[in-house]
């Protein structure tokens, strides 16, 4: 999306609280999540009841579909995520908890058409 030059936060502590990164696809419509997971202090153990992570998710999603200058029709989105690897179903389960269906693997998908009702909130639909 672009690259920060500078930043002035006057009277303010910075504290980083998670990590966000996607990749977009113009040509295919597609959005790729690859990764949103807080940090260690601000996470709770089942990502499928944090609701801070689901926050966080919803609002990066919404940012990005609200932001790019393309239409997206799917996002997609791995299927794993390496903070959540002692319980493997824990992530799927999150994933499915935000509205997102198994298309293979190591992979999930969403039409964008099919964005379930708290992430149109999100975005004031």
């Amino acid at each position: 999306m672009g690259e920060v030059a500078s930043s002035n936060w006057v009277g303010m502590r910075q504290r980083e609280v998670g990590q966000c990164q996607a990749r977009s696809y113009p040509q295919e419509r597609t959005l790729v999540l690859w990764e949103a997971f807080l940090e260690d202090q601000f996470r709770m153990e089942d990502p499928h009841t944090d609701e801070t992570l689901k926050t966080l998710w919803l609002g990066f999603e919404a940012f990005l579909l609200g932001h790019l200058p393309h239409q997206v029709e799917h996002i997609v989105t791995p299927s794993f995520e390496p903070i959540y690897e002692e319980d493997k179903g824990a992530w799927p389960q999150f994933l499915e908890g935000v509205g997102y269906k198994r298309i293979g693997e190591r992979a999930f998908s969403m039409s964008v058409g099919t964005i379930g009702q708290e992430a149109a909130f999100i975005r004031g639909e």
